[in-house]
């Protein structure tokens, strides 16, 4: 990628050390094999606002953004196909794979789905998360336990690799952006105006670890520690 291609990038994701994929608002697909070079795909004809993208293998990888949009590849990123979420047509905002076949994706209205064969079919749930809630971010630590971060500043969370989710009490009050867990009981959650809260007990209690009015806190922090969590045989 040159400095005359410089555009908005909306997520980066990586498999192994070198495997990596970015996304853009414009409708392209950045794909590098050794951390270094990038070669740019424009897929504009499916969408022009691309939000995050995931691999599931060195192979494998999925990409969501507006209306509702979902694209795979299965030749590491040379070509893409469109995949379809039964009756959604919202924004989507993340996509993870917890394995080669088990994978979520999530949204504004409250979407969450999940695919247990590489996205050939998903199941939306429906029930748990409120219809008014834009979902932000997906982390799982292993592979029953994970977690959703929201617009509302509410964390659900799963101890049944997905199946079922119920509510913590953040207490933000704030746009939560991204979350992730150290281990079974550490874990962070970053958001708006530079909000950062901590959990020593598996999101029961958590404590504010950068204040909202700390100095010239006038942006959003997002936690990005996907590189490299997943091996290269996708399975993590």
């Amino acid at each position: 990628v040159t400095d005359s291609s410089v555009e908005s990038i909306n997520d980066i994701s990586f498999i192994g050390s070198s495997k990596g994929i970015a996304v853009t608002k414009n409708g392209h697909i950045l794909i590098t094999n050794d951390g270094v070079n990038w070669t740019k795909y424009n897929v504009s004809q499916y969408s022009n606002h691309l939000v995050a993208a995931a691999w599931s293998s060195t192979t494998n990888g999925y990409v969501v953004g507006d209306k509702g949009i979902l694209l795979k590849t299965t030749d590491g990123g040379i070509t893409w196909n469109m995949l379809s979420i039964p009756g959604v047509n919202a924004d989507l905002t993340k996509i993870l794979f917890k394995s080669s076949n088990d994978g979520f994706a999530i949204g504004k209205d409250g979407v969450l789905a999940i695919t247990e064969d590489g996205g050939a079919t998903w199941d939306v749930i429906t029930g748990q998360i409120p219809s008014n809630v834009t979902l932000t971010d997906i982390h799982f630590y292993g592979q029953q336990v994970g977690y959703l971060a929201s617009s509302t500043g509410e964390i659900y969370k799963t101890t049944d690799g997905g199946a079922t989710w119920f509510h913590l009490d953040v207490a933000s009050g704030r746009t939560i952006l991204s979350t992730y867990f150290v281990n079974m009981n550490t874990g962070f959650t970053t958001g708006n105006n530079a909000v950062v809260k901590k959990t020593r007990d598996g999101g029961l209690t958590w404590e504010l670890v950068v204040p909202a009015d700390a100095a010239n806190a006038h942006g959003s922090l997002r936690l990005h520690a996907n590189i490299p969590t997943m091996p290269e045989n996708g399975v993590g």
